[in-house]
């Protein structure tokens, strides 16, 4: 990983993993996408603004400045920010743009890995819950479940079914919070 796309990059964990992705001597360029940091791009680091939720603007994001860039890696860490406001564009945010991404990647001249940040929140928890999850752990599927969780649930799920397939290296890092 030496040229890597980070989205996300305002939210505390995408500052975080810019900030890591700079301190590494071994990453040549970061292009951080909604980074709120004006006056911080340098030699290494570009920043510029997408509106993920519009396909036009995930295809002009891998067609322009990260096929200009040579990106080579995708680190999506994009999430909507609210459990409690969800709706379409929560939804067209969390899922929709992971698939757009995803399926753009894969043809990309550049990109050759994709990193798919999730969350703790698509396993199931309930009276019958270990104290330690692990990947094993069953996911969240009820129907009952709030949107934010079956919205990152059905995200997780579509980068994995890809993962064996796909011509990208992928992994996809579950966080705990």
């Amino acid at each position: 990983m030496s040229r890597v796309l980070v989205t996300g990059a305002a939210s505390a964990l995408g500052r975080a993993l810019v900030g890591g992705l700079l301190a590494d001597p071994a990453v040549e360029l970061v292009l951080a996408v909604d980074a709120t940091a004006p006056g911080a791009e340098g030699e290494r680091l570009r920043c510029l603004h997408a509106d993920l939720v519009r396909p036009r603007d995930v295809r002009t994001l891998l067609y322009g400045p990260t096929r200009e860039l040579a990106i080579d890696t995708v680190v999506h860490a994009a999430l909507h920010g609210s459990p409690t406001h969800g709706g379409r564009r929560a939804h067209a945010l969390d899922v929709e743009s992971t698939r757009e991404l995803l399926r753009l990647a894969e043809d990309h001249p550049t990109l050759r890995s994709f990193v798919y940040r999730s969350s703790a929140d698509v396993y199931h928890v309930g009276a019958d819950a270990v104290e330690i999850i692990d990947e094993d752990h069953p996911l969240e599927l009820d129907p009952r479940a709030p949107q934010y969780v079956r919205d990152r649930v059905e995200a997780d799920l579509s980068v994995c079914v890809h993962a064996g397939l796909s011509p990208l290296r992928i992994a996809v890092l579950r966080c705990a919070e």
